[in-house]
């Protein structure tokens, strides 16, 4: 009982992307719930203790075994295309900051590329690898730094916004820095709601935690927030963003040692991602 009393009250919320307070349970255990927005489709994550602390989650260990080496190399042809995409919209490389820049992969081609490009991240372990390798990069969160209202041109959140405490208040800050016109890409999973119902059934039915080991680690990461492409165009239109385009990526292939991971998200129709490309225009509404 004091579980679901806990659960219960770290659910109530409003909507971030619509403000509508038409929140449905998709599923609780023992450390989380995942609640779906009736109106929108955004799906938010209630943890019954709080998420894990990030310290815990994004080590050292974890940002060299999953971002370093082969797959910093396998990954250059997508930061290509992002910046392919940003240079038709924003025809003149300036500056640009990666919000969740991990150890600097994105960063590192950009700059390759021309452009002034500056990171933030909440992992202390993260900033310490990226300023190893000469990188601009602080510790923290977004709207945490004191930095220019109105001097940037382009803002990133690759897979980052998922985690935010505050995601109103995270691209309300990122409106604020970003100067007339600016360029915000997010890329985020896509899941449905479906999905996520899956997901849990077939990781009950592995005998694991819902999603452990089958798509993004929602009990032991920290997710917060689970998107799809309308849920997240809502929530830009609401911040004060335009939507200029939305490009959904191709599944990955199968790594080894995780192939039954990508079985999952391949049945389950969760093995895709999205970028959207924003401008800004306009101001956030908070009602």
């Amino acid at each position: 009982m004091a579980v679901l009393d806990r659960l219960m009250a770290a659910s109530r919320i409003s909507c971030p992307a619509c403000n509508s307070d038409a929140l449905q349970p998709l599923y609780a255990d023992s450390q989380a719930r995942v609640n779906l927005c009736g109106t929108c489709t955004l799906m938010s994550v209630a943890y019954v203790d709080g998420p894990p602390a990030p310290e815990r989650v994004f080590t050292r260990e974890h940002f060299q075994r999953n971002y370093l080496g082969t797959r910093e190399t396998q990954a250059i042809p997508l930061w290509n295309e992002i910046l392919d995409a940003l240079e038709r919209i924003v025809p003149a490389r300036g500056n640009l900051v990666d919000v969740g820049c991990g150890v600097g992969t994105f960063l590192l081609q950009a700059r390759r590329r021309g452009w002034d490009g500056r990171g933030v991240d909440i992992s202390p372990d993260a900033v310490a690898l990226a300023c190893d390798r000469g990188l601009p990069v602080e510790t923290g969160r977004l709207a945490e730094l004191a930095w220019p209202a109105g001097g940037t041109g382009v803002l990133t959140f690759f897979e980052s916004l998922a985690y935010e405490r505050d995601l109103y208040g995270t691209l309300e800050t990122a409106h604020r820095l970003l100067r007339a016109g600016g360029v915000l890409a997010v890329k985020a999973h896509w899941l449905t709601p479906r999905s996520v119902r899956l997901l849990h059934l077939v990781s009950r039915a592995l005998g694991r935690r819902p999603y452990a080991r089958a798509m993004m680690h929602l009990s032991t990461s920290g997710v917060r927030w689970v998107f799809t492409p309308e849920s997240m165009t809502m929530l830009l239109r609401r911040c004060g963003f335009a939507v200029r385009h939305v490009r959904r990526l191709p599944p990955l292939p199968p790594t080894p040692g995780r192939r039954l991971s990508w079985l999952v998200r391949r049945a389950t129709g969760a093995g895709s991602a999205f970028i959207v490309y924003a401008v800004r225009e306009g101001r956030p509404v908070r009602s």
